[in-house]
Formats: structure tokens, sequence, C-alpha cells
């Protein structure tokens, strides 16, 4: 009994929160289409007037998850691809992102993935 709750109360901060987000390796489903191009969209506009991000603005296609409420976390699903689906592209995307839209708390995840929907880069923000 002892042993259940030390693992129950290792995983949560006193608020009740999750110590850890965690970013899945592979882009979760897309939960409303029209919402993520939205967004995408948005992004797109701030990341374009950015030195140096005018051509990886243009290949963010989606912008979906729960970063403004409990789940913590942000998902850019871009369509980077073979030469141009690296980490530092995921990085600045990254970087650009925790610029645009800053997390009250500072405990959000954003997670980059490429035109396969494989893991880039993840930070948090």
């Amino acid at each position: 009994m002892a042993f259940l709750a030390v693992a129950l109360v290792t995983g949560c901060s006193s608020a009740g929160e999750p110590d850890v987000v965690i970013v899945p390796e592979t882009a979760p489903p897309v939960q409303d289409e029209g919402e993520s191009r939205k967004r995408a969209e948005e992004f797109r506009e701030s990341m374009s007037g950015a030195p140096g991000m005018r051509d990886l603005a243009g290949e963010v296609t989606g912008v979906y998850g729960d970063w403004e409420g409990d789940g913590h976390r942000a998902f850019i699903v871009t369509g980077l691809k073979g030469a141009e689906a690296t980490k530092r592209n995921g990085e600045r995307i990254a970087e650009a992102f925790a610029a645009w839209d800053e997390s009250d708390e500072g405990r959000s995840k954003v997670a980059v993935y490429d035109g396969e929907g494989d893991l880039l880069s993840d930070r948090d923000f």
C-alpha cells in the first residue's frame, strides 16, 4: 500500500498538475482540422516577419493541442521532408512558437513534426 501512495505522489506537483509533459514521437491525430489550419495561418503570419523564417513559415501546415488548458502541449505539423526535415529547423520553429504564444506558467511544451509525422524537436515554453 505504501508503494502505491509513493507512485501516485511522485508523478504530480502539489497542485495536482503533471511534473513532466510527455511529447509523442509521432504527431497525434488532429481533433479539429479547421481550428488547426486557422492557428497555423496565424502562426505563419507571425513567423514570416522574422528574419530567416519566411521559408520555414510556409512549411507549417497545422498547429493544435491544449497548451492553453490542462494538456500543456502544442503540436506543430510541417511539410518538411528530406534535407529540410532537420532537428535545427524543428528547433527554429519551436523557438518561434515559444515567442509567439508564451505559456502563462512556463510549463508547456511545443513539439514540431516533419511531413511524415515524426518528431523533429520539442521545447518548453
